[in-house]
């Protein structure tokens, strides 16, 4: 498991950052929040909010574009409950309830970072109409 970390981990930092600066390019950064710590993180998870839309309806039109994504943490697969993590963390109620987990892996790609991203915008598009 040590062997190539530091690249796993290069791997990670990379998806998650172009996931993010798509996002800010697309719908801008005050269209979502990023939840936790922005200096100390896992890089293969990224939690987002995107206050304007539920986190049932986001989790069903990300699955309608073939992006998987959950609601919490892997231990609690399957179900919309709001986090316990992200309520110990105060976080206001519209955060709270918009919260969805991004989780990488080896096997993803930038261009499937850029692919989510604009999915995204398209889906907040539609919903805002």
């Amino acid at each position: 498991a040590v062997n190539g970390i530091e690249q796993r981990l290069a791997h990670y930092r990379l998806l998650r950052n172009t996931l993010l600066e798509e996002l800010r390019r697309l719908i801008g950064e005050e269209a979502f929040a990023i939840n936790g710590n922005q200096e100390y993180y896992l890089p293969h998870v990224l939690n987002l909010s995107f206050p304007d839309v539920s986190t049932e309806t986001m989790l069903m039109n990300l699955d309608m574009e073939g992006i998987a994504a959950a609601s919490g943490s892997a231990c609690t697969s399957g179900s919309l409950e709001i986090s316990h993590v992200l309520q110990a963390m105060k976080l206001p109620d519209p955060i709270l309830r918009s919260a969805i987990r991004f989780s990488f892996g080896l096997g993803n790609t930038t261009q499937e970072m850029e692919f989510t991203a604009q999915k995204i915008e398209t889906i907040l598009k539609r919903l805002r109409k």
